[in-house]
This record gives structure tokens, sequence and C-alpha cells, in this order.
């Protein structure tokens, strides 16, 4: 009984520091450019920029900051319906080698600005999953973006799938592996929570509200798939989520050896979110 209740005290001081947390981590989030915001518009009103090219651009500046306020409130409106479950999810047969297709050629130009390949190595027959088109746009996009920021020029960010037919079901493991910086073994298994800063996102300006990968998460829960990360610094991430296969729907040719074959990443076993 002494134990039990150790162990409900301690849950709720967790519970209590993760509050705490989120509470600063969005007060944070929302002062930056709420600072900006008011000194550039500070300087405007008393003309102490007063070259037009100048103000013209203090004006862009103050832009930029409203529409990161905008991201952050939106972001969090949208976390927030996910997790509450008010989000209706239009379920259909999808086939994810075209809709990754569709997918990299909205980021093709700037990987390719930064110098980044991106390869698609879902088959074309790969059988098609149970999910909602937009929301999986939105998954690819998110962890693409990620990807992305933290690849340098010269490397490459890979897409690929296999069928995982297993007790549960049948479900397609999808993958975003990326020759990035990493994440701290000791920062990966938070990468999802709400506002967590790895240590690779302080070394530099992502930009980003901190809700990114908590949403990816909270879309792969609503579809009913799990998601999770490997990582090693210096070598790059690879993510990880499911999603169910369309029941009924006979493999295509050669997807028996897909399904016994590992995944492509040169990284270590995965550890699940």
């Amino acid at each position: 009984m002494a134990e039990k209740i150790e162990t409900d005290v301690n849950e709720l001081r967790r519970q209590d520091q993760v509050r705490r947390e989120l509470v600063a981590n969005i007060a944070h989030d929302l002062v930056t450019p709420l600072t900006a915001i008011q000194g550039f518009s500070e300087a405007l009103a008393d003309d102490v920029i007063s070259e037009p090219k100048a103000r013209h651009e203090t004006a862009q500046l103050i832009g930029r900051e409203v529409q990161r306020l905008r991201r952050l409130v939106s972001d969090m409106q949208h976390m927030s319906s996910l997790e509450s479950g008010w989000v209706q999810l239009d379920m259909e047969p999808l086939d994810l080698h075209s809709l990754v297709d569709e997918v990299l050629a909205v980021m093709g130009p700037e990987c390719e600005q930064a110098g980044i390949a991106l390869h698609n190595e879902i088959a074309p027959k790969t059988p098609p999953v149970l999910a909602d088109s937009d929301r999986i746009t939105q998954v690819l996009l998110n962890l693409l973006d990620n990807a992305r920021r933290y690849t340098p020029a010269g490397g490459s960010i890979t897409i690929g799938a296999r069928a995982d037919i297993g007790t549960e079901g049948k479900w397609l493991n999808v993958w975003i592996s990326d020759t990035g910086t990493g994440i701290n073994a000791d920062d990966l298994p938070y990468i999802f929570d709400r506002f967590f800063r790895a240590d690779r996102s302080r070394a530099g300006t992502s930009g980003g509200s901190g809700l990114g990968l908590a949403i990816v998460k909270a879309i792969i829960k609503a579809h009913g798939g799990t998601i999770w990360a490997e990582s090693v610094p210096g070598k790059g991430t690879c993510i990880t989520f499911t999603l169910p296969l369309v029941q009924g729907r006979a493999r295509a040719k050669g997807q028996e050896a897909s399904h016994n074959a590992p995944p492509r990443s040169p990284l270590l076993r995965p550890e699940k979110i």
C-alpha cells in the first residue's frame, strides 16, 4: 500500500513538472516574437528608423514574427483538436508511392538548393494503406522538413516502406531516414513531446513551433499506428511509423521478399515511442 502511495505521489509530481515545463515553453515561444514585434514597432513609431528601405525591411520583419505567432497558435489548436479526438479523419485507400512523389515534388526545390538529395524507395506496387491523405501529407511534410533542417549539404533523405504482417493486423512500416547531425541518446525518448528541445534544435534556428513532431505522433496515433525513432549522433536519424494496410487486398508480387527484408536504415535498433 505504501509503495502504491509513493508511486502515485511520484506520478503527480512528474505530471506537475510536465505542466510547469509546458507553460514555460509556451511562454518562451510567445515572448520571443512579441518582444521583437514590440521593439520594431516602437522604433517605427518613434522614427528611429527613418530611411524608407530600412522601414520597409523592418515592417517585413514584423510581418514574419506575426506569422511565427500565427503558426504557433495554429499548431497549438491543431494539437488540442487531435488529442481530444475532435478531428474527423477521412479514411480511404491511399497509394503511398504516389503520395510521396507529390510531397517530394513540393520539397524538392528547397532541398536541391540546400544540396540535399531526396529518394523515394517505396515500391510502386506497395499495398495501399487506409489513411487520411491530407493528414499523412502533413506527417510527411513535417518529417521531411525536420530532416532537411539538420542534414548538411551533400547529404540525403530517403523514404522507404515495407509490409509488416503480424498477429495484430496488417501494417505498413514507413520510414524517413537522413544523414544529418543525429540526436543524442538522452534526448531520443522525448523528441515527440510537446515543445521538447533537443540539443540539435538548440544548435540552430529552426523557426518551428516545437509542436511538429508531437502533431505527427498524434496523427499517427489517430490512425491506430505507432511511431518511433533511432539515431546516431553525427550519422543521421531514422523515424518510422506504421499505417494500417487496406484489408482484403492481395499483396503485390514480390512483397513477401520485401516483408522479410529489414529496413534499409544503417542505424541502431529503433526505440519505440
